[in-house]
Order: structure tokens, then C-alpha cells, then sequence
């Protein structure tokens, strides 16, 4: 390639990523948390290594983080929460407080107990959780876990066989096939009907992925782990379609204009623009650092950051296209609006005003500074947005960025300080980037819906 045709290309992608007219990217935050970032090679010739021992950095990780904010327009009643609370209360008290007696195999007692007491510790959990939405979120685990004690319990004590626990498939699968079938996404507000029906879309996949996975056999499994896997995945798709059911009654009573045709619609005129501007990403994602930043990248933050940019934002495409594919218009729209807000962040990124805090950090302070900034970046933009339930869908990538650079702290530091802080400040200068971003994102959302 020639100098010119390479800086032609170069200031082509520049003017990509400037251009923030329509749709991009998906939440980088989600795959910076899922470790998706690309690994620095530094060797003996490479940067300077951070001014900032273990326990320095660890501190930082230790730090409050901010607090979810996990609500939807609809309200959920506290009587359907208590039936989730016992319903998991129910299955835990089919299984005997000491099981030595019944279960004298040792690795089968405490694989029950195990899944016993991860269900019992996200019930005491539910007194911390804010919201009624929140401890839904809870008790799907909750319920999942005590499912699968309470199966292996009476497998190995009962008999009960993976044939047993299969008779209650056919009728979870025939409710799901009906409220897939009717589903209409219904309401007065445009906004708040995505918001509402992207959880229900998604509750309903959830459930048809685990009853598909009921399906399917677990060979090399003992009877006992095999009946409790079975009943694990057996609740997860009973507590979605239940939940989803839930939701689609409660929004029924808000009102009653049709947003499919709509939302179909729009998604589809937003996928139409984003897949012209994506024509001039390079489709190496490694290069991506190099065409998103003009300071140097090797070493640095940027590079973390640019690296899987491309790689994400093309994956977020790809997921808003499947889910308009399959008839989900709501979780397409809202992944596009998530696509959008990547896309801002990563222009904020190249401003001035982040030159320094992308370079290589020298010290603990520089690290710590970067997690200070993404806080108050995520408190600022919970102050500004009147769209607050569209704002903390997207918000939630930036909370969950300050999370992962702990994470980063917390599991790389012992073991490479100087890179693990590296990272720390990627994911933080991420998560500050996109809560900078999210109420002007917001605003150009709510604009786009029908």
C-alpha cells in the first residue's frame, strides 16, 4: 500500500468514526467486562512499568462503585415478587437441613449442599436489592439453584429419573409457543414500550434456549447431576416465561397502540444506515486502534480501547440484525440505540480533552483518578436525561465497566500490576466516555422512535 493510499484510507475511517448521524457499535462496556479486550504485548523494550504496587491498586478496587439503578416504566407488585420467594422456599424445604443420613456418598451430599446454599444466600440477598425489578433478577437464580438442589436431592434419595422431570416440558413449551405467538408490543409511549418489551424478547429467548437445552442429553453425567441439571434448566425457562408473562399483562394496561409495524420499521432504517457506514471500517480490528486515535497507541490505553472497537461494533450490527430477523424489533432497536452510544464514546475519546487521560498511566493516582472520573461521569448523566429508564439501559455498560476495571485489578494485579492497571484505565475512560455520551444519545433515541 502506498503512503498516500494509506493516509486516504486513514482520514476515511477518521471521518467514519466522526460521523455520528445514525447507528453504530454495541455495548463495548459489555465486552470489555466479558475480558474481550485485546492482551498488551510489552516486552523488555516496551513502555515503562506503572508507578503502583499490588495492594495500591487493589485499594482502588475497593472503592464504592455506583449504585444500579434496575427499574422499567411498569411497576412490579410485591405479591408477584412474594411468589417467587415462594416458590424457591418451596423447593428448598423438600431438602432436609442435614443430609449425612440420606446421602452418605460425600460428593453427591455436597453437591447438593452446594446448590442449596447458593440458593439460600441470594435469598438473604433480596434485602439489599432496590428495586421489585432487581430482586426478580435475584430470585431467577435464586429459584434456578434451589431447582436444581431440590433435584438432585430427590435422585439420589427418591429415584426420581431425568424421564420424571421431562413430563413438564411439553406444557412449558406449548405456554411459550402461545405467548410467542400473540405477542403484540403494545402501549403509549414509544420509549418506554421498547424498554418494556426488549425484557420480554429476551425473556422469552432465554426461556426457548433452555427449554432446547432441556432437550438435550448430558451424557457422562451421574443421575443425580443429571436430574439437577435437567430441573435448573427447567426453571429458568419456567421463571421467563413467567416473568414475560408478568410483563405483558401489566403493560396491556397502559394502553393499547400498536408499535410492531413501527419498530420493525425504524430498526430496519437504522440497519440500512449503519451498513453503509460500516463499509469503511477496515475489517482488521487490530487496526482499529491506529484509525480511531492520532496520539500512539502501544502501550496505552488507546490500544486496549481500539483494538476490539471494530470487532464490537460490528457485532453489535450483527446482533440488532438477527433480533430483527427473528421477529424481536424491540431488542433490535435497542440494541442499535446501545450501538449508537458506542459510537459517541469512542468520538469523545479522540476530543482534546482526553489526550492525557489515555496516555500510559504513570502512577497509582492516575489509575485512580480515571475510576474517580467515570463515577462522576455516571452520577452527571443520572442527573440530566429525563428519559431516565431508556438512559439506565444504556448507563448500565458504563456501570458495568467500572466493575470489570476492578475486576482487572482485583484478578491481573498480582501477577502484571502495569498491565493490569493499563487495562483498569481502559475499561474506566471507557466507562466515563459513554456515560458522558448516553443523554445526548438519549435524545437522539427518543427522536428516531416512531
Amino acid at each position: 500500500m502506498t503512503t498516500d493510499r494509506f493516509h486516504d484510507r486513514h482520514r476515511s475511517r477518521r471521518r467514519f468514526l466522526r460521523t455520528v448521524g445514525g447507528a453504530t457499535g454495541t455495548a463495548l462496556a459489555s465486552a470489555v467486562s466479558a475480558g474481550c479486550l485485546s492482551v498488551l504485548s510489552d516486552g523488555p523494550d516496551g513502555p515503562p512499568p506503572v508507578d503502583a504496587n499490588e495492594e495500591e491498586l487493589t485499594a482502588i478496587a475497593e472503592i464504592d462503585r455506583p449504585a444500579d439503578h434496575e427499574e422499567l416504566p411498569v411497576q412490579i407488585a410485591d405479591a408477584f415478587v412474594e411468589e417467587w420467594v415462594d416458590r424457591a422456599e418451596s423447593l428448598l424445604s423438600e431438602i432436609p437441613s442435614s443430609l449425612e443420613a440420606e446421602i452418605p456418598n460425600e460428593a453427591v451430599r455436597r453437591y447438593v449442599e452446594r446448590e442449596r446454599e447458593s440458593a439460600v444466600e441470594r435469598l438473604e440477598a433480596l434485602a439489599d436489592r432496590p428495586t421489585n425489578l432487581a430482586r426478580l433478577s435475584t430470585l431467577r437464580g435464586c429459584r434456578r439453584d434451589a431447582a436444581r438442589a431440590e433435584g438432585a436431592y430427590a435422585a439420589a434419595t427418591a429415584d426420581r429419573t431425568p424421564e420424571n422431570v421431562e413430563t413438564g416440558l411439553a406444557d412449558l413449551e406449548a405456554e411459550l409457543s402461545t405467548v410467542d405467538a400473540e405477542l403484540t408490543r403494545v402501549g403509549d409511549d414509544s420509549a418506554h414500550v421498547a424498554i418494556v418489551f426488549e425484557r420480554i424478547e429476551r425473556r422469552l429467548d432465554a426461556a426457548g434456549r433452555f427449554l432446547e437445552n432441556a432437550r438435550r442429553p448430558t451424557p457422562g453425567r451421574s443421575t443425580v447431576e443429571a436430574v439437577g441439571e435437567l430441573a435448573y434448566r427447567t426453571e429458568w425457562a419456567a421463571v421467563s416465561v413467567e416473568e414475560a408473562t408478568y410483563l405483558l399483562e401489566r403493560q396491556a394496561e397502559v394502553g393499547d397502540r400498536t408499535f410492531d409495524d413501527a419498530f420493525e420499521t425504524t430498526a430496519s432504517a437504522l440497519l440500512t444506515d449503519v451498513g453503509e457506514r460500516l463499509e469503511e471500517i477496515p475489517e482488521d480490528r487490530r487496526e482499529a486502534a491506529e484509525s480511531v486515535f492520532d496520539e500512539p497507541v502501544d502501550g496505552t490505553p488507546r490500544k486496549r480501547i481500539g483494538d476490539d472497537a471494530v470487532w464490537q461494533l460490528r457485532g453489535g450490527i450483527d446482533r440488532a440484525e438477527e433480533s430483527l430477523a427473528d421477529g424481536r424489533p424491540a431488542s433490535a432497536l435497542l440494541g442499535l440505540y446501545s450501538v449508537e452510544n458506542t459510537f459517541r464514546a469512542l468520538e469523545a475519546l479522540q476530543s482534546p480533552e482526553w489526550t492525557d487521560a489515555l496516555d500510559r498511566p504513570s502512577d497509582v493516582d492516575d489509575v485512580e483518578e480515571a475510576r474517580a472520573a467515570a463515577i462522576e461521569e455516571i452520577e452527571s448523566a443520572r442527573a440530566e436525561s429525563p428519559h431516565r429508564y431508556l438512559l439506565e439501559y444504556e448507563l448500565d455498560s458504563a456501570v458495568t465497566g467500572v466493575r470489570s476495571g476492578d475486576r482487572r485489578l482485583e484478578q491481573d494485579v498480582s501477577h502484571r500490576s502495569d498491565r493490569a492497571a493499563v487495562a483498569a484505565v481502559a475499561e474506566y475512560s471507557l466507562a466515563a466516555a459513554r456515560a458522558q455520551t448516553v443523554p445526548e444519545t438519549t435524545d437522539w433515541f427518543v427522536s428516531q422512535l416512531p
